[in-house]
């Protein structure tokens, strides 16, 4: 029994005191300087140099029908109107229909611009954050914006919006 007691003491005394020389201060610090890293480097990637940033107001929806990921003219006769609504800041925060918070990130994939929307989940009503919604940045101007939407596999639907 005392053997027992000595080994499990020993035990204890190895896993708080082994394998971390850090204060927990020094972690904290560690952990603090991380997220700054991260949220600068958001902000590199979404400096308004990338021509994102502004409120833009989605002007025609549209069914990429053929699948080409070209907005024809046939696809966009067939468009509908839609009262979707971004608003994208360049410290990469953004909002979503003027009442919902976020981040977002610009970044290249295979020389592609993709655009990444994460929505903050709604407290009492989700459990976690949800999926980002991506989306491909066909085109981008100083006042129109065209989006496919759908995943990095699967494109669908086109939003043409205009900045506000």
């Amino acid at each position: 029994m005392k053997s027992i007691i000595i080994l499990l003491s020993s035990s204890i005394f190895l896993f708080t005191n082994c394998g971390n020389d850090k204060s927990p201060q020094q972690t904290e610090l560690e952990n603090n300087s991380s997220k700054k890293k991260m949220n600068s480097e958001v902000k590199t990637n979404n400096a308004s140099g990338n021509g994102i940033t502004g409120t833009w107001k989605l002007f025609l929806e549209v069914y990429d029908s053929n699948k080409n990921e070209v907005l024809d003219d046939e696809e966009r006769e067939k468009g509908s109107q839609n009262n979707y609504r971004f608003q994208f800041n360049a410290d990469g925060t953004c909002k979503i229909q003027s009442s919902l918070n976020g981040s977002y990130i610009v970044k290249e994939e295979d020389g592609k611009k993709i655009l990444l929307v994460q929505r903050q989940r709604i407290e009492g009503a989700e459990m976690e954050d949800p999926a980002p919604d991506w989306y491909l940045i066909k085109s981008l101007t100083a006042d129109e914006m065209l989006l496919l939407t759908g995943s990095a596999q699967f494109h669908e639907i086109f939003w043409l919006f205009k900045k506000v």
